[in-house]
C-alpha cells in the first residue's frame, strides 16, 4: 500500500516527537541568550545631591512616553545617544520612605539618603546607630545568591549632617551600617590579586539535560515503515537522518566565558583613600571600579553592587578632568563644589559659576561614569554567550528629590534603569508618577527571583512638594 505521510501518522507513531520544544541550540544567539544558569545581577548607583527638574526648566523630563531617540533624549542622556538603547529613563518616580523622613524633621541630604536603597523611614535621627532595621536592597538581594557577598564602593566617605547623625547610610546589613571600599587598589587587594584564570563551567543544553527528548520509538517507526511505499520511505528516512544530525548539535558544548585576572587599577595609591577628592583622581577611581566590578561578574565572585558617586552634602570638584563634549551650552566644571553645583547657586559665596547649565554638565558627567559601567558590562560575556550586561540590573538616581531643597515645585527624582535585555524591555522614557521606588525594588525583587510579596509598604500620604497620592507603596510592579 503507498499513502501520503500525514502529521497525524508521524505523531501517533513517534509518540509525539514532532512537537519539539524550542532548544538552545535551534534559537538565535540574541533569543538563547540568558539559559537559567546564567547569573543575575544588580548594581544600586547613588547620584549625590540632587538635581533640578521644575516645570519651566524639565531637563531630564522633556522626553514623552515610549522609545528614547538622539532626537527627543533630555538634556542629561543627549551625549549618549549611543547607548539610548540600554536605558529606560523612569521620570516622576516618588520615594515615599525619603518624604516621611523630611516630614519627620530631616534636611534634604540626610534625611534622603538612609532612605534610598533601603526604602524604610529611620526609626531614630539623633543617634550613630543605624535608625534601619534589618537589611537594604542590595544586601537582601546578595543574601540570596551563592556566596551572600555585597559590594559597597564609594569615592569618600559618607558623612551625616542635616538632622541625621550616623554617616555611611546608603547600605545596611543586619541592621548596621555598611562601611563602602574607596580604594581600588584594596578593593584589587581583597578580592582580584590572587585570582586564578579559569574558564567559566558552560551551562547544558536543554538536550543535554533531556537527552532522551528526541528519542523516536523504533517499534513505532518499524510499524509505519511497513505501511508506505518506497517515495515515503525515502522521506521518512531522510527526516530520521536529519533528526540523528540535529541531535549531535545539541550535543555540542555550548560557548564557555573566560575569567581573567586584571590588572593592578592604575590609580595613586598614596591618594586612593583620601576624601574630597579633585578632578582627575575621581574618574580614574571610579572608573577603576567599574572595569573591577565587569571582571568580578564575569567570574562571578559577587552579583550584588551598591555604589556612591559621592557623599551628600560633598565638596568635590572635578577640575574639567572629564570629556569637553559633556559641558551644556558651554559650561565646564572646574572650582565648583558638586553641592554647590546641586543647589544652582555657590554657597557662601564660593568662587564659580552655577545655575542651571552647571548642573546639567554635573548630570552629564556623573551619566559618562554610568555609561561606562554599561559598556564595560557589554564588553564581557556569561557562559551561554549572552552579554553580561544583559543580565543585569543597573539602576542609577537621586535620593535628593531636588538640589534647592524646599523651592519647589519639583516634578520628581529622576531614575534611570539599564541593561537586562533577557528579562526587561530598556530603550525607553516612562512616566513613573503611578509608582514608588520602593514598587521598583519590589519590581526588581521578582526579575532577580527573590520571592518576596512586598518591599516595605509605606502610604504614600506625605509629600514635601505637590499633592498627595494616598496609594500604598512597595507592591505594585513597575512594567520594565
Amino acid at each position: 500500500m503507498n499513502f501520503k505521510i500525514t502529521r497525524r501518522h508521524l505523531l501517533a507513531a513517534s509518540g509525539g516527537f514532532l512537537a519539539l520544544p524550542l532548544f538552545e541550540s535551534l534559537a538565535s544567539r540574541e533569543a538563547n541568550a540568558a539559559p537559567a544558569s546564567d547569573p543575575r545581577r544588580l548594581v544600586m548607583i547613588h547620584l549625590p545631591n540632587g538635581t533640578v527638574t521644575r516645570m519651566e526648566t524639565p531637563t531630564w523630563f522633556s522626553a514623552p512616553d515610549g522609545p528614547l531617540t538622539a532626537a527627543n533624549a533630555p538634556i542629561p542622556l543627549q551625549p549618549f545617544s549611543a547607548n539610548l538603547g540600554d536605558i529606560t529613563l523612569l521620570r516622576a518616580l516618588t520615594q515615599s520612605a525619603r518624604d516621611q523622613a523630611l516630614k519627620n524633621g530631616a534636611g534634604g541630604h540626610g534625611g534622603s539618603k538612609p532612605c534610598f536603597f533601603t526604602g524604610q523611614v529611620p526609626q531614630n535621627l539623633t543617634t550613630d546607630a543605624s535608625g534601619i532595621s534589618g537589611d537594604s536592597f542590595d544586601v537582601m538581594y546578595a543574601k540570596t545568591t551563592p556566596n551572600g557577598r555585597n559590594i559597597y564602593l564609594g569615592n569618600s566617605s559618607q558623612g551625616g549632617g542635616d538632622g541625621v547623625a550616623y554617616a555611611y547610610e546608603l547600605s545596611h546589613k543586619n541592621g548596621q551600617k555598611v562601611v563602602p571600599e574607596i580604594n581600588p587598589v584594596s578593593f584589587y587587594n581583597a578580592y582580584f590579586k590572587d585570582l586564578a584564570a579559569s574558564n567559566m563551567p558552560a551551562p547544558p543544553s536543554d538536550y543535554a539535560r533531556n537527552p532522551k527528548t528526541l528519542d523516536v520509538p523504533v517499534a513505532a517507526i518499524n510499524s509505519l515503515r511497513s505501511e508506505l511505499g518506497k517515495a515515503d520511505r525515502v522521506r521518512l528516512d531522510s527526516y530520521l537522518t536529519s533528526l540523528s544530525d540535529l541531535k549531535k548539535t545539541l550535543g555540542a558544548q555550548p560557548p564557555v566565558a573566560t575569567c581573567t585576572k586584571p590588572g593592578m587599577p592604575s590609580v595613586d595609591a598614596a591618594t586612593a583613600n583620601q576624601n574630597g577628592l579633585r578632578g582627575m583622581p575621581y574618574f580614574a577611581r571610579m572608573t577603576a571600579f567599574n572595569s573591577l566590578i565587569a571582571t568580578a561578574f564575569q567570574c562571578d565572585l559577587f552579583r550584588s553592587v551598591a555604589i556612591s558617586f559621592g557623599s551628600e552634602g560633598n565638596y568635590t570638584t572635578y577640575d574639567g578632568a572629564y570629556p569637553a563634549s559633556l559641558n551644556y551650552n558651554g559650561a565646564a566644571l572646574t572650582i565648583q563644589y558638586d553641592h554647590s553645583v546641586s543647589h544652582h547657586s555657590p554657597i557662601s559665596s564660593e568662587a564659580g559659576s552655577y545655575g542651571y547649565e552647571p548642573n546639567m554638565t554635573r548630570d552629564r558627567m556623573h551619566l559618562y561614569l554610568v555609561v561606562d559601567l554599561i559598556n564595560k558590562l557589554k564588553a564581557v560575556s556569561d557562559p551561554s554567550g549572552s552579554a553580561v550586561l544583559d543580565n543585569t540590573i543597573i539602576m542609577a538616581g537621586f535620593c535628593v528629590d531636588d538640589g534647592q531643597h524646599n523651592s519647589g515645585p519639583s516634578l520628581g527624582t529622576p531614575m534611570l534603569v539599564a541593561g537586562g535585555k533577557n528579562f526587561m524591555k530598556p530603550g525607553r522614557s516612562m512616566d513613573a508618577s503611578p509608582y514608588d521606588l520602593n514598587d521598583l525594588y519590589f519590581t526588581f525583587a521578582g526579575l532577580l527571583g527573590m520571592n518576596i510579596a512586598s518591599f516595605h509598604p509605606i502610604p504614600q500620604t506625605l509629600k514635601p512638594y505637590n499633592k498627595a497620592t494616598g496609594r500604598m507603596s512597595g507592591s505594585t510592579v513597575v512594567p520594565l
